[in-house]
């Protein structure tokens, strides 16, 4: 058998439940070749935009292994694309990662890391 890829799926406040659980469930159908993680900031539980309490597996102390990286959207989004660390975090993790990707409005978020456009940031303004 070969060696399971790593799927991650960041968590922030206020994520949508199904944004990142969608694609959880749908890798989790293979455990063979899934290996399934969450990350926080700080490792701590966060709250869906449903109510709902995650816990995660992983903080951004953490290392983590190159694999997909999924980025949820949400009503959270609007304070995670300003959340510095959030976004340090993901700029020095983007390029061991194989795949990033994100559901809904993560993409946000994505972009506000400057991880769109081949990593690079555009800026409208000089068009």
């Amino acid at each position: 058998m070969q060696n399971r890829q790593t799927v991650t799926v960041l968590l922030f406040e206020q994520f949508e439940l199904l944004d990142a659980l969608g694609p959880l469930h749908m890798f989790g159908l293979l455990p063979e070749y899934y290996q399934l993680q969450i990350i926080t900031t700080n490792g701590q539980y966060v709250t869906s935009t449903q109510g709902i309490n995650m816990q995660p597996t992983l903080s951004f102390n953490d290392t983590i292994s190159a694999g997909t990286l999924i980025i949820p959207g949400g009503a959270g989004m609007r304070f995670a694309t300003h959340n510095k660390d959030i976004l340090a975090w993901l700029k020095k993790t983007a390029p061991q990662q194989h795949i990033i990707c994100s559901t809904s409005t993560g993409a946000a978020l994505l972009a506000n890391a400057g991880l769109l456009n081949n990593g690079s940031h555009h800026d409208p303004k000089k068009s």
